[in-house]
């Protein structure tokens, strides 16, 4: 201690005055201007006794016996004043005399300790040199931790050689490493025995301190067992008691609850009787959680768990089985209530507690798996049930199997099986469908029943943790009162969580547990959150689509066994197949809200196949027709301007007349036409209507009617412009009749396309069936190019008159006075022109007449032109009369009706051509 008073006065003072190198700065010297410090602010004076001061008080050597007694009374001061530089300077006028003498002698003083402190460290570093000095002389070896002489270097270099070392000289020089050593630790000890001996005495002065302390404990300890005795036990006796009168309550509430649970198989088998399951699983889950929470560790119970839960798995599996029994209930007899679970008053009764059970105990998804292989298993059987019972024993016997029996069927006798399969298979779905609609309503009420009941056992949270903290708040709460009752040996052995008061046992409490105990099938629950509701409705749901699918499945192998029967079936009969199916389609896919690929690729495979054999017919009939044809003007049967109207979107006449008229009306305009037109009309009703009675193939069907224009067109323009009616009907020619005809048939044709193509924009579309319009345009550009062709056959057939008769009056005599005006060639080709004109009267519009004969003018003129340009009549005469013909046949062709404005230019060119002498 006083060593460490020492290092701390030296260390003030080197902090306070510094060395002699140092200019001394005295805070007393007026010569030393003092700094700006910051203001200080003394608030309090805290005072005390500083332990370790009065221990290491170098003058006291040992402390007083009743040091720790005593008390070092300190009165608190009140705030000092701020202290300022100034309040000081009366102070420094009194001592200007004297100041000046006391810096000089502190000064002196000062350098003077610096010079003895610079001498003593001089004399230590001194003997420190001696010392390392003299033990330098030691050799190495002797201070070596692996010194030993056993290792002969060692012995060798200490002993040395015989020739150069004596037994007294080595003597001498071990006796002077000996006393070398031994002085250095001498000096040594001398330097460190103060600081040893002080340490010593602290040491000693500590122990009377433990000696003293350890007393103070066991006089302190006397003390508390005294009061623990006489206090604290006597006290502790209140609670003690208090909790012994607890639990003597707690175990009557206990024995209470044992003769309860004594009575839970009796009254398990009661309900079960009565098939109410939801009341027995109340029982056994409460039963079961009495058990392991409140009657656990009772040997008269350890079976009943056991028992319990054998008792559970058979309730499982017969509420599974009635369930299954229940949901898959079907009526045939009765297709009204059969698939109606709104109708089922019974099956509404029995569901209910059976999917709410279910759901409790965690086996709905059990429950719905075996549903769904039961269910699959009776779509299976209808299909072959219904086969088997539209057999005789005979043809079961007779025939090799149900494929064979298929094909043979009739159409009528085939349809009707077809309503039969879908009329059970409807049933059965619908039934399907009205049970996953039941789960979905059942598990939607239990979702807003758990909603409801978090909203009140917030509540109710909220209302006893309010109560509990104020119970908290007024009753007597001390842990170490607790920890003494923990201590009593008579306190009973139940802990304080076994005093809580348990309700007597009810059937009516359902316990409501965590999500994850519901999904583990161990624990039941009368509310469930939305995902578990969500996970069942998905599984009912596809339950649902999956029979859907598999119905689809099975039915289409009884369309597979036909293939080619139902390919060559009437548009009646197929139509009515297809109907059926598609309407069964519609159905369970409107039922189970999920598009089905089981059926529906089959019924449009089979679709197409019939359009296939259908078209193929239609075209066959057609080209036959047109073949038979003999190209004269049909009579028109009331029934097929009804046709014609149908496909124009037009009322029907409802007065049908057995008078045939002479034409078809489209648009107001009437068509003269042949037989094959007719058939061609009543083909593309018969196409319009499959577009009807086949939905989903309307881009085959219209592309089969387009096909069947352009073979009606390219066949009637091979039969008619290209002549080959004469050769399939052994016609002499063909005549401006044929063409007419032709012309109006494909006229008539022609202005139905504007409807088709309405009735097409209608029906398709999606861009995918955009190819039917442009295949219908291409045939309406086609039909109009025919129709072209026509007028310039009608044109060329004039034409080649005009050339023939041309050709004849450039031979004739003009000299001839007899000849008749006009001449002879001129006259029959006015008379040609003339029929010509009649006959396209009777067929043609006033609109194509005038295009004809328009055209007809103009190649006139240009065939005169040809054919007289150089032609010479030498008298004068002829140049008139030929000049004549060309008036006569201009003048003829204007009292024409529906020709158009006929000009004079074929009478100025024969005037020009043929100019009569000026008489003078």
């Amino acid at each position: 201690a006083s060593m460490e008073n020492g290092r701390g006065l030296r260390q003030h003072d080197n902090q306070g005055y510094g060395s002699e190198d140092e200019r001394y700065n005295d805070p007393l010297d007026p010569s030393n201007p003092p700094e700006d410090e910051p203001e200080l602010k003394y608030d309090r004076v805290v005072l005390g006794q500083s332990l370790s001061s009065v221990v290491n008080d170098p003058k006291q050597v040992k402390l007083p016996k009743d040091w720790a007694t005593l008390d070092m009374v300190v009165n608190q001061p009140e705030s000092l004043p701020v202290v300022q530089i100034g309040d000081f300077a009366s102070y420094e006028r009194e001592i200007a005399e004297v100041l000046p003498i006391f810096l000089a002698n502190r000064r002196q003083k000062v350098q003077k300790k610096t010079k003895d402190a610079e001498l003593m460290a001089e004399l230590e570093s001194h003997k420190l040199r001696k010392s390392k000095s003299d033990l330098s002389n030691v050799p190495d070896v002797f201070f070596d931790k692996s010194y030993s002489l056993a290792n002969r270097q060692t012995f060798s270099f200490v002993w040395g050689t015989e020739e150069t070392t004596t037994t007294n000289i080595l003597q001498e020089k071990l006796s002077h490493y000996l006393d070398t050593v031994e002085v250095e630790l001498v000096t040594q000890i001398s330097t460190r025995s103060p600081a040893f001996f002080a340490a010593l005495s602290n040491l000693q002065v500590l122990h009377d301190e433990v000696r003293m302390t350890c007393d103070r404990i066991n006089s302190i300890r006397s003390s508390l067992a005294l009061v623990d005795e006489e206090v604290v036990k006597q006290a502790l006796m209140v609670p003690h008691l208090l909790r012994r009168r607890e639990n003597y309550v707690t175990v009557h509430k206990k024995l209470k609850l044992i003769n309860s649970v004594k009575l839970t198989q009796p009254t398990i088998q009661l309900l079960l009787s009565h098939s109410d399951f939801d009341g027995a699983l109340d029982l056994i889950h409460t039963t079961q959680k009495v058990l392991l929470e409140e009657l656990q560790g009772i040997q008269s119970f350890k079976h009943m768990s056991l028992q319990l839960s054998e008792m559970l798995a058979l309730i499982e599996k017969m509420m599974e089985a009635d369930f299954v029994t229940w949901a898959t209930k079907v009526d045939f007899d009765n297709p009204g209530v059969a698939g109606e679970m709104t109708a089922d008053v019974a099956g509404k009764e029995h569901l209910v507690p059976l999917i709410i059970g279910l759901v409790r105990i965690g086996k709905i998804q059990v429950a719905l798996q075996a549903y769904r292989e039961r269910v699959t298993t009776i779509v299976t059987d209808i299909l072959k049930e219904v086969l088997e019972n539209s057999m005789t024993p005979e043809e079961k016997e007779g025939m090799g199997g149900f494929g064979e029996k298929l094909e043979q069927l009739p159409a009528q006798n085939y349809i009707s099986l077809l309503q039969t399969v879908f009329a059970k298979l409807r049933l059965q779905l619908r039934r399907i469908s009205s049970v996953h609609s039941f789960i979905v309503a059942v598990l939607a009420m239990m979702v807003e029943k758990r909603k409801s009941k978090k909203i009140r056992e917030n509540r109710l949270n909220i209302q006893t943790l309010t109560k509990n903290a104020q119970k908290k708040s007024a009753s007597f709460d001390d842990p170490l009162l607790g920890s003494e009752v923990s201590h009593v040996s008579e306190v009973s052995e139940m802990s304080e969580e076994d005093v809580v008061v348990t309700p007597p046992l009810s059937p009516l409490i359902i316990p409501v547990l965590t999500e994850a105990e519901l999904k583990s099938g161990r624990t039941p629950t009368s509310h469930i959150s939305a995902d578990y509701y969500s996970e069942i409705a998905n599984n009912s749901l596809d339950t649902l689509y999956s029979c859907c699918e598999l119905a689809h499945v099975r039915s289409s192998r009884i369309f597979k066994m036909r293939n080619e029967v139902n390919a060559k079936l009437t548009f009646h009969d197929f139509s009515a197949v297809f109907g059926t199916t598609l309407e069964f389609i519609q159905d369970t896919e409107r039922l189970c809200g999920k598009p089905c690929y089981g059926l529906r690729p089959t019924i449009l495979t089979q679709a197409k196949a019939f359009l296939d054999v259908y078209h193929s017919n239609r075209v066959s009939t057609l080209a036959q027709t047109l073949e038979n044809e003999d190209w004269v003007q049909a009579e028109i049967p009331s029934e097929f301007q009804n046709l014609a109207n149908r496909l124009l979107d037009v009322p029907e006449q409802t007065q049908s007349s057995d008078k045939s008229a002479k034409g078809i009306v489209i648009n107001g305009e009437s068509f003269i036409t042949v037989n094959s037109t007719l058939i061609l009309i009543k083909q593309l009703n018969d196409y319009s209507l499959a577009c009807t009675k086949l939905p989903g193939l309307e881009a085959d069907v219209f592309s089969k009617m387009i096909e069947l224009l352009q073979v009606f067109n390219s066949r009637t323009c091979q039969l008619v412009l290209g002549a080959g009616v004469m050769q399939i009907r052994q016609m002499k020619s063909i005549t401006a009749k044929h063409l007419a005809l032709a012309c109006r048939s494909v006229g008539l044709i022609l202005s139905l396309f504007p409807n088709l193509r309405q009735r097409m924009q209608s029906q398709l579309t999606s861009k995918k069936d955009q190819f039917v319009f442009t295949d219908l345009d291409r045939v309406q550009k086609d039909y109009k190019e025919h129709q072209q062709e026509i007028y310039l056959k009608l044109v060329s057939i004039l034409k080649e008159r005009v050339a023939f008769h041309s050709r004849a009056m450039k031979t004739l005599d003009w000299k001839d006075d007899n000849m008749t005006s006009p001449s002879p060639p001129m006259t029959a080709l006015i008379k040609e022109a003339t029929t010509l004109h009649r006959v396209l009267s009777t067929f043609l519009p006033a609109e194509d007449i005038k295009f004809v004969f328009e055209r007809v003018m103009t190649s006139t003129h240009e065939k005169f032109v040809e054919l007289f340009t150089g032609f010479a009549i030498a008298s004068d005469k002829g140049k008139q009369r030929i000049s004549n013909d060309a008036a006569a046949f201009v003048k003829a062709m204007q009292a024409l009706d529906n020709v158009g404005s006929i000009d004079d230019s074929i009478i100025n060119f024969f005037s020009t051509q043929f100019v009569p002498p000026v008489k003078s």
